[in-house]
């Protein structure tokens, strides 16, 4: 337990700047491109399965609030870019930063009456 300071998580406030397939026939993946608040592009790649529980299910409903079972339009990739999320980063033992979860914003709706401090 002496290497706990190698995964210091930090989250990061980001907007999805592209999605992409990438990939030879048959072995695709989804590239997502976030860029940080502070203008730096982190990718991650991910199985293109887009179920609630799969990783870019979690990503898709993270940015646009929306559950890839309910979602029914022609390209839900499309509607990720430019939607903004937090991203969970942890540090690699090469100094990079690698992208552990992608959360949704905090919402001011969700936030509303849980605290009444007067």
């Amino acid at each position: 337990m002496s290497h706990n300071n190698h995964n210091e998580e930090q989250r990061a406030i980001s907007t999805i700047a592209s999605t992409a397939n990438s990939g030879p026939k048959g072995g695709k993946r989804i590239q997502l491109r976030f860029q940080t608040g502070d203008g730096q592009y982190i990718g991650i790649s991910l199985a293109p399965r887009f179920s609630n529980r799969s990783c870019l299910g979690k990503a898709f409903l993270a940015a646009t609030n929306i559950k890839p079972s309910d979602f029914s339009g022609l390209d839900p990739l499309a509607l990720m870019v430019g939607k903004s999320c937090t991203l969970v980063l942890a540090q690699t033992d090469g100094g990079k930063c690698r992208v552990t979860q992608v959360l949704p914003l905090p919402s001011p709706q969700l936030q509303l009456g849980l605290e009444e401090v007067s």
